[in-house]
């Protein structure tokens, strides 16, 4: 009983609530042309050991189109929502902290466009995961810069899509 009442009271300690914003963009390739996409992530994320945080993430990443060919004009955009649970492990020290891990969830993607004066709107969602690497640099207790790499991996129909996603914020911790 003392054993598991030491080791609650030394989780608590580490617990850590934190909320971020991160700007950066997605990179499509089709076909040897890459397409990008920016955008941007909310976070939220909950330290749960010295070196384990459990979170959500919630992105927003759009293209906008405009082709004219001849008499057809066609306007729009391309967009994707990752709506994402996270769980990363940190391999660093006080203020330097590379860490890895993984963002499980869905992937809302959506194509909207007007054609010669006709809106069209198709959206689906698809499962997805993204495995990342990081670095959080903290400057205070509350206050820390994030930068990050994933390769998202989205199940979209028959096809799989894999997108990299690049990213840079800052983090609130409370």
């Amino acid at each position: 009983m003392v054993t598991l009442c030491m080791l609650s009271i030394h989780n608590q300690s580490f617990a850590q609530l934190s909320v971020g914003a991160t700007g950066g963009a997605v990179i499509l390739s089709v076909e040897g042309e890459s397409i990008t996409f920016p955008g941007g992530t909310l976070t939220l994320r909950y330290g749960i050991g010295e070196n384990i945080r459990v979170g959500a993430n919630l992105g927003y990443f759009v293209k906008s189109v405009n082709e004219v060919d001849g008499d057809l004009d066609i306007s729009g955009s391309i967009s994707g929502v990752p709506i994402t649970g996270t769980f990363e492990y940190s391999f660093g020290g006080e203020s330097f902290s590379p860490y890895a891990g993984l963002d499980l969830g869905f992937y809302r993607l959506g194509v909207s466009f007007k054609e010669d004066g006709a809106n069209l709107t198709i959206s689906d969602s698809f499962f997805g995961l993204a495995p990342t690497l990081g670095v959080m640099y903290n400057l205070s207790d509350n206050l820390a810069l994030n930068a990050n790499a994933k390769y998202h991996y989205v199940l979209a129909g028959d096809e799989a899509l894999g997108l990299i996603g690049i990213g840079a914020g800052i983090v609130f911790k409370f």
